[in-house]
């Protein structure tokens, strides 16, 4: 399961708040809207799976679309904040135990990769 947070800037002279617009839950296929305007969020734009670097769309995985918005909104005008997740990603970028794809490792930045 997993619980999101769509929230925007509001910039005053002094500070930066964050206005909470949308709260979304996904646990497996099932989605579940709790608070905010649907509107703001198309559901037919398929978002990264961050556990297999593949399309996702919400009727295919609700729970991997979901884990998958920050890759929709990218401009920072909307944002996503984790509020819970209960299968998380790991700190060190390692795929799920199920997932056939090892990590990569990269040691050198590819501008330094010689042919």
């Amino acid at each position: 399961m997993i619980r999101v947070e769509l929230r925007t800037p509001k910039f005053d002279d002094q500070a930066v708040a964050w206005e909470r617009l949308a709260v979304l839950e996904a646990e497996g296929n099932e989605l579940t809207w709790i608070e905010g305007d649907p509107e703001i969020l198309d559901l037919s734009v398929p978002a990264l799976d961050l556990r297999n670097n593949r399309r996702v769309t919400v009727q295919e995985d609700a729970e991997a679309w979901v884990r998958g918005l920050s890759t929709i909104f990218r401009s920072g005008e909307i944002t996503v904040s984790v509020v819970e997740d209960t299968n998380p990603i790991a700190a060190d970028g390692a795929q799920a135990p199920d997932d056939g794809d090892a990590p990569m490792d990269i040691h050198e930045p590819a501008w330094r990769l010689h042919a």
